[in-house]
């Protein structure tokens, strides 16, 4: 079972579409998977039909609770995959977690004991969408990941935002022996008719490649008027399988399964 977390500190970056778009794509291609939205903002939870505020389980209760059951909290969905929905009160588990023994951990033993049980349903993916920060939420969802993909938008902030996020996974590697590893970074909302857009996916390409290696997915989600209007409707690759944006989240997720 692969654990890949959706991570960086910059916000708006497209993370949270690019979470439920592929794990669509991967449930289209028969493999089973399972969505944790493990952030407070709950907008995967939305994007998927849910009113959060109407669950009585939701992703704080794998922190908070040491014996809850993660099935329990497992949602099944008109679209293929299964979701472990958020909510608001999922901040205050940054203050819960604080005097816990294990608390970077919590999400992954839960995770853990899920797949050594006898569970009903096993999944091939675990896609989990974390918040814009860096928190002890968010170093959950870190170290219960085996994978980590991080969407980037072409701008000069969203390379600061990788660079915070490569520093605290270097951290978490000096201090706590996490499994994560990169698989890649996702470019999203590249807007192709912009020079500047251009210059600095050049900029971004080199300063990956010297300091990490090819991780960059070869498809690019070009800015489009359709994702964002799909927010409110139904995610794109459904709602427009032959779109662009479609087309390219398909191709990730196909480079995801290679990976």
């Amino acid at each position: 079972m692969r654990v890949i977390a959706f991570a960086n500190q910059k916000g708006g970056v497209g993370k949270t579409t690019s979470c439920v778009n592929l794990s669509i794509c991967l449930s289209q291609s028969g493999r089973r998977v399972l969505l944790v939205d493990m952030d407070p903002q709950a907008n995967a939870t939305v994007y998927l039909g849910m009113n959060s505020g109407e669950r009585t389980y939701t992703s704080r209760f794998l922190l908070d609770s040491p014996h809850f059951d993660l099935e329990r909290a497992i949602v099944r969905t008109e679209f293929g995959i299964d979701v472990i929905p958020s909510d608001r009160k999922l901040l205050e588990s940054n203050k819960t977690l604080l005097p816990e023994y294990g608390r970077e951990t919590r999400l992954r033993d839960k995770l853990e004991n899920y797949a050594e049980g006898f569970s009903p349903r096993e999944y091939d993916y675990v896609m989990v969408d974390c918040a814009p920060s860096l928190d002890l939420v968010t170093i959950n969802a870190l170290m219960a990941a085996t994978d980590l993909v991080v969407p980037v938008q072409p701008r000069f902030f969203a390379l600061k935002g990788l660079e915070e996020l490569a520093s605290m996974v270097g951290e978490l590697y000096r201090t706590l022996n996490p499994r994560v590893k990169v698989m890649g970074i996702i470019i999203t909302m590249f807007d192709k008719t912009a020079a500047l857009d251009k210059s600095i996916l050049e900029l971004l390409k080199g300063k990956v490649e010297r300091e990490f290696g090819s991780y960059i997915f070869p498809s690019v989600i070009y800015k489009s008027v359709l994702v964002s209007e799909s927010e409110k409707r139904l995610p794109v690759v459904l709602h427009d399988p032959e779109a662009p944006a479609s087309k390219a989240y398909q191709e990730i997720a196909a480079e995801i399964m290679r990976r």
